[in-house]
């Protein structure tokens, strides 16, 4: 596969991309789409519209990061312990 700084601009050819990339970056916009339509069935005024997107972004820019690194790290004890 090739590297991000393999190509100008950083980008990566579609075919590069696992599938396991493209699936969760579905499952992720699909969360994503299902809380704005719960923000729409629930939040009657703009001041609920803006703290629900406020929180949902609070939770976005934490927590998928924390969850991601925690997910790599076990990833790399599990395999440096299987060696």
């Amino acid at each position: 596969m090739l590297s991000p700084s393999a190509l100008p601009g950083g980008l990566v050819p579609i075919n590069a991309i696992r599938r396991w990339d493209k699936v969760a970056f579905c499952l992720i916009a699909i969360l994503n789409m299902v809380a704005l339509a719960i923000m729409v069935a629930t939040e009657v005024d703009l001041v609920a519209d803006a703290t629900f997107l406020l929180a949902w972004g609070f939770l976005i820019f934490f927590g998928l990061p924390y969850f991601a690194a925690r997910s790599l790290r076990q990833s790399f004890h599990s395999r440096s312990s299987s060696r």
